[in-house]
Order: C-alpha cells, then structure tokens, then sequence
C-alpha cells in the first residue's frame, strides 16, 4: 500500500520534522478530505520504524468492508459509532487493553469524524451550526472536531503516550484560477501520478501541555483546528502575494521514500494476485474465497464487538 507514495514528486514536510528522528508513543490527529490521509499516516510511521504500531479509531461502518473490516479489527483498530450513538465505555475499554499491554501505538484519530468535501455544502453548514451552538469561532477551511473520542483516548492512555502528534495535510492541484477549493484527489490520482505536491504541516505536542477535562480539551481542540483552518485558507488564497499561499508557513523539507522500501511488497503482491487471476481456476477461487471472507469477517467483527 505504500508503493502509492512513489508516485508524488515530492511530499513537503512543515513544522517539527525531526519526529523522524525519534519513536515515540502518539496519539495522531489529522484534518480529513479523502480515503489517501490513513496513507499519509503510514507514510510518517515508516519514517519512525513504527509502521507495526499503528492502529486507528474507525467509524462503525467500516466494519462491512470486505477483507478490510475484519482485518482492522483483527489489527488492533477500534471501531465507533458517532453522534448520539457513541459508546464511551466501549471505547474506553478497548483503548484501555493498548496501556494494559504496554503495546507500542501510533493512535490515529480524525477528530472530525467525516471527510471535509467542498461539494456537500450542508455537511460544512452543519459544521459551522454545530460549532454556533458551542459558542465556537465557524471553520472555513475544517470541520469543527469532535471531543469525546479524542478525550477518551488521551484519558486511557495517560501515562503510556508522550505525545499528540497534530498533522495538517494540503493536496496539490486542488484549487482553481480563483483559489476556489476542489475537492480533494481520490485513490486513483493517486495511482496515476496525477498528484505533484503534497504539503504537511507537524506539530508535536507533549501530553502534559493537554487539559484533561473534557470541556477545557474541546475548547483546545477547536483552538487547534482554528490554527488548521487559518493554514488551509491561506493555503487556497489566490492572492499570489501573500506568503503562503499555495504552501504552509516556515521552511519545507522534502520526505521522500527509496524504490526499495516500496516496490518489493508491490511486486510480491501483484505477482501473487496476477497468478491468481491468469486462469478461469484461479478467478473462481478467488471469487468464492471474497465472499466467503466478507461474511465470515462481518460474523467474527459482530462477535469480537
């Protein structure tokens, strides 16, 4: 999966890139615009060697995905229900057995629980009312994040995670003459190399510097997500004058991964999938095999939840 990666020109690091430099237990928290941000999050814990630890909080639907579902769960990532349906035990506890286990964890939250798209207007409108009702500055660029997951995890893992690791994440070629947002490039862009630049902004934040009530931590997280927002729309200016129009604030360090960290795992996979699909055998099994794990893997997630 992360042989997608060889495919930008470059990939521009802001902000505290020497995370690089050192493991650490995280708590990762990113705007959300396409299904390519999880990628983004592998692409920084390969840079760390901490690939094997990553785990991510997912919404609940995910669990129908076929082969993918059953997989997270088995992988260690935590599903939830939004809104009205939130269970916070149920979170609590599954975050709960990371600590008990002293397990290695890069913790992937989006705190804004559904992916921001210029053309689902009502969605950003309900964004903005959600935050008028907190009392909260309107987002522009984001979507005001929600608090409970993220209060929950760093509540559970007090004590076992160093850090908060806060990524904004900007796309090339996502904006018209008029600096008019588009919508965010799709996995296949990705595939075809039709993405040039892709901009991230790091900032490492040490757990102590975090409220621990859940109302101060809302206050700090819509804090946080302002900075986001504040980036994103000069980002998308199209006045050519300002300076960070186009790119985030401070100097860029370009990331960049070697073929030989990305094309052997591509090759094994597509070798073995190609011999798989050259015969009319190997398709049906292949056929019956999806279907049979698609459902055996809804079953086993139902029960494992």
């Amino acid at each position: 999966m992360l042989s997608v990666v060889v495919y930008l020109h470059s990939v521009l690091a802001y902000g505290d890139t020497d995370i690089f430099k050192k493991k650490e237990n995280v708590i990762y928290l990113c705007n959300h615009q396409n299904t390519v941000d999880w990628m983004i999050a592998n692409f920084l814990a390969v840079h760390q060697g901490s690939l094997g630890h990553i785990r991510y909080i997912l919404k609940d639907g995910l669990k129908f995905l076929p082969f993918y579902g059953h997989y997270f769960k088995q992988h260690g990532c935590i599903y939830i229900k939004r809104g009205g349906k939130f269970n916070k035990e149920k979170l609590k506890k599954d975050v709960s057995v990371i600590k008990v286990n002293k397990e290695p964890i890069w913790l992937v939250i989006f705190p804004e629980g559904t992916r921001y798209n210029p053309d689902l207007p009502s969605v950003i409108e309900r964004s903005k009312a959600f935050a008028r009702d907190q009392g909260l500055k309107e987002l522009q660029q984001v979507l005001s994040p929600r608090t409970k997951a993220v209060h929950t995890c760093i509540e559970q893992l007090a004590g076992h995670v160093d850090v908060v690791y806060d990524v904004t994440i900007a796309y090339s070629d996502t904006k018209d003459s008029s600096g008019v947002r588009k919508v965010a490039p799709p996995m296949t862009d990705f595939l075809m190399g039709k993405v040039s630049k892709l901009h991230l902004n790091l900032e490492r934040i040490p757990m102590e510097e975090i409220p621990k009530e859940e109302d101060k931590l809302q206050l700090w997280l819509h804090k946080l997500y302002e900075k986001k927002d504040k980036m994103m729309t000069d980002f998308y200016s199209d006045d050519d004058r300002l300076p960070n129009t186009g790119k985030f604030p401070g100097v860029a360090k370009k990331v960049t991964f070697t073929y030989l960290q990305t094309m052997p795992s591509m090759l094994f996979l597509s070798t073995c999938v190609g011999l798989l699909l050259s015969t009319p055998e190997g398709r049906m099994a292949f056929g019956k095999c999806s279907l049979f794990f698609a459902v055996g893997g809804w079953v086993w997630t139902a029960i494992r939840s």
